[in-house]
């Protein structure tokens, strides 16, 4: 097991539930927390929106915080976590994974994976909200290309642009130890993460998608800072819109590394300068 040991011990004692009160300090899932939202994964894109809502509210969302906002038969959901500190308002971060599938498989990795990563994360801080606003997006329409996101940084005013510090996307993971993808990813953010995996000794790679993109890439096409974090091995092509992309295929020791260093990689952008990445 790459994951350090004596961290992995420390996580499992520490797990809370999702009704933890204020105060006890945000505690991450552990692997077999995230392990038990795939025993029914949606195999049907019809019914994956719906998915998305009912594990939202598992993990302690009030309905009326989950909005779907459509725009040209387009679907995001979004949770809205107000932040702390009010010398901060108007700052944000934007944290985002999309939910539909391609034809063939379940998505279980593409990307239930990343869905699940940011609906735990959201969980972990919706009784500690970090200092800036953060944007929780389940976007649609990411495999018909990235139409979802492009939607939404179409919403954002060039005006409002500079108060997004940064946007994490997470697309796949679970095949191998948690990597960034430099072909759709802010060098800045990038470096960042590579920094922030070493001090809290995290599982961290750089690689490319060849011939792929990701929800990242809206963002960072209108500067605002972006990363996608995924964890694709060297056979993610006989998985990834295949018929094998089903929840077997998902190693949870792997996933939950890429689901600690996407939380990390969120703390680390909140404690930054908003311009920091830029």
């Amino acid at each position: 097991m790459y994951l350090n040991s004596l961290l992995l011990i420390f996580l499992i004692a520490m797990t809370s539930s999702p009704d933890d009160p204020p105060g006890k300090g945000p505690n991450p899932a552990t692997p077999d927390e995230l392990r038990a939202e795939f025993s029914s994964v949606s195999c049907s894109n019809e019914d994956r929106l719906l998915s998305v809502r009912a594990l939202f509210e598992r993990m302690g969302a009030d309905p009326a915080e989950i909005t779907v906002e459509r725009v040209k038969k387009i679907d995001n959901l979004v949770i809205r976590l107000e932040g702390t500190d009010p010398g901060l308002a108007g700052e944000k971060v934007v944290i985002g994974a999309h939910y539909d599938k391609t034809e063939k498989g379940c998505g279980a990795v593409d990307n239930w994976t990343g869905i699940v990563t940011i609906a735990n994360i959201y969980r972990t801080l919706k009784n500690h909200p970090p200092r800036r606003s953060i944007i929780f997006v389940a976007f649609g329409e990411e495999e018909k290309g990235l139409l979802g996101s492009k939607e939404m940084v179409a919403s954002i005013s060039k005006e409002d642009r500079a108060g997004y510090c940064a946007m994490i996307n997470v697309d796949s993971l679970g095949l191998a130890s948690p990597l960034v993808a430099e072909n759709m990813s802010s060098r800045k953010l990038v470096d960042f993460a590579q920094r922030l995996a070493k001090e809290k000794k995290l599982p961290f790679g750089r690689a490319p998608l060849e011939g792929g993109n990701s929800d990242s890439s809206s963002f960072a096409l209108k500067n605002i800072p972006a990363l996608t974090i995924h964890g694709l091995g060297n056979r993610w092509k006989f998985v990834l819109h295949t018929s094998e992309d089903k929840p077997e295929r998902v190693n949870f020791e792997k996933f939950h590394e890429g689901y600690l260093l996407t939380f990390e990689l969120l703390l680390g952008v909140d404690r930054s300068p908003c311009g920091a990445f830029r």
